[in-house]
């Protein structure tokens, strides 16, 4: 499950797009999320309406830009969280504490993927140098160096909690997970020395960022987003 998530992150997989179209793209796509969620649609159709077509419309982008299995995999362990999320809300409902019917508990659902999907795009298009880049150019440098020194390290983080996870399981057995803790623990200590270390020898990478890589392709697949979330919006809220 881990490793699934670390390959949600990128690192050094580059994007068709330039920054400045995925930018776009995302913005959109998570705007068009807030409107729907903070809408107050009452009809479950509209709502399973606007999730499928922003799910089409971002596994169609993703697909021709070579990234869909790595959304997928994110959304696979993102979604198990919200299932055990949902469970929680059918108990409270079958509890009579919780919403008045089953349609209040799906759209609560619909509405959690609508906000999940443009974030887990973002995760899975922007790598941590692109990020870092954006918040020093609104003048957040310091902000952004952390940033970036994190998110880099968070892949391999990922890695070593399976893999310690499993070791830990085939030495112990499932009932003592807990032991992963201290190599977890030690692992961290090595590998942020490690990045310290290399940072105060060499310095921080030059970070180069291409806000436009092709004219055409960047617009069209701008317009793309664009065209098809203003299209639904109108035709589910009118």
């Amino acid at each position: 499950m881990f490793r699934e998530l670390a390959s949600l992150f990128p690192i050094a997989r580059e994007s068709r797009y330039g920054l400045l179209a995925r930018i776009a793209v995302t913005t959109s796509m998570t705007t068009y999320s807030l409107l729907i969620v903070f809408a107050g649609i009452k009809d479950i159709l509209r709502v399973n309406a606007a999730l499928a077509i922003e799910f089409i419309a971002i596994t169609a982008i993703l697909s021709f830009d070579g990234k869909l299995e790595h959304y997928l995999n994110g959304l696979k362990v993102i979604f198990l969280f919200v299932f055990l999320g949902a469970l929680f809300y059918a108990f409270s409902y079958l509890t009579g504490v919780g919403p008045k019917s089953v349609v209040q508990v799906l759209m609560g659902i619909e509405k959690t993927a609508l906000l999940i999907f443009p974030l887990t795009l973002a995760a899975t298009w922007f790598n941590p140098y692109e990020v870092s880049y954006v918040l020093e150019k609104i003048d957040m440098r310091t902000f952004s160096l952390i940033l970036r020194s994190a998110l880099s390290k968070l892949p391999l983080l990922f890695i070593d909690i399976s893999d310690a996870a499993h070791t830990i399981k085939l030495k112990y057995g499932s009932g003592k997970i807990y032991k992963s803790i201290y190599y977890l623990l030690l692992e961290s200590l090595l590998l942020g020395n490690a990045y310290y270390e290399a940072y105060y020898i060499y310095g921080l990478p030059h970070i180069e960022v291409e806000l436009i890589k092709n004219k055409r392709q960047d617009a069209y697949v701008v317009f793309l987003a664009i065209s098809t979330i203003i299209t639904t919006y109108l035709l589910i809220m009118y």
